[in-house]
């Protein structure tokens, strides 16, 4: 009987791998969590590792960190902080880049989302 290899394992990301650079890109702390950092960590070029992680996930390493940006602000909306802050908080330049940002990916306004979805 021969074993089924998922996709992403024929690209050369283990799920181990995977787990190593899901942690990276989501800390900004980290000393260089950019794409070709992580990428170079798991031992792989750039487009090989992106390739790979969207195998993975669906999406590539920038939309998949942007999402997770994205999530972060909705549960900092459910706080008493301002917009501008949870902007600032989450990794964008300002108010109007999260809210362009967010309108696109979440289908409105932040204000709208905490108006909507937050319980004060």
């Amino acid at each position: 009987m021969t074993a089924v290899v998922m996709p992403a394992l024929r690209k050369g990301l283990s799920q181990a791998r995977l787990f190593c650079a899901l942690s990276m890109l989501e800390s900004p702390g980290q000393p260089d969590n950019s794409v070709a950092a992580v990428a170079r960590q798991c031992g792989l070029s750039r487009g090989h590792f992106s390739v790979a992680f969207k195998a993975w996930t669906g999406l590539t390493p920038a939309q998949w960190r942007l999402a997770r940006r994205i999530d972060l602000a909705k549960l900092m909306l459910k706080e008493a902080r301002t917009i501008a802050d949870i902007a600032i908080a989450c990794g964008f330049a300002d108010q109007a880049h999260l809210t362009r940002t967010f309108r696109a990916l979440v289908g409105m306004s932040p204000g709208q989302w905490r108006a909507r979805f937050a319980t004060h």
